[in-house]
């Protein structure tokens, strides 16, 4: 249930900003108006509006964090997934047998 809580907080905040937005950009297209007419105060205020995130999406601010690596903590599961990883890396047909075994293996014992 938090889940959705945060979730819908989320939604209203990112309406709120677009909203905020626009009303900005309608009041400096109607200060800019008596200057430029309506056609370059249009462009204008489309073009204020649009530099910042142009200019952060082009400087790299797009990137995800790199995700920091897991080190096994003592499962089989974590164990096995590790060494099918390296396997892959050396002989990658070996290790798509390897997994299909493994497998095989996991759904037997689960039926038990």
């Amino acid at each position: 249930m938090a889940g959705i809580k945060k979730a819908g907080l989320g939604l209203f905040a990112a309406a709120s900003i677009l909203v905020g937005v626009g009303f900005l950009g309608l009041g400096l297209d109607t200060a800019l108006q008596t200057v430029l007419g309506l056609a370059g105060a249009a462009i204008a205020t489309g073009g204020l509006l649009l530099l910042p995130p142009l200019l952060w999406l082009v400087a790299g601010g797009y990137g995800l964090p790199r995700a920091q690596s897991r080190q096994p903590v003592g499962r089989t599961d974590d164990v096995l997934v590790t060494e099918l990883a390296r396997l892959a890396m050396k002989r990658p047909l070996l290790a798509v047998l390897a997994a299909a075994l493994v497998g095989a293996a996991s759904s037997h014992f689960r039926n038990l």
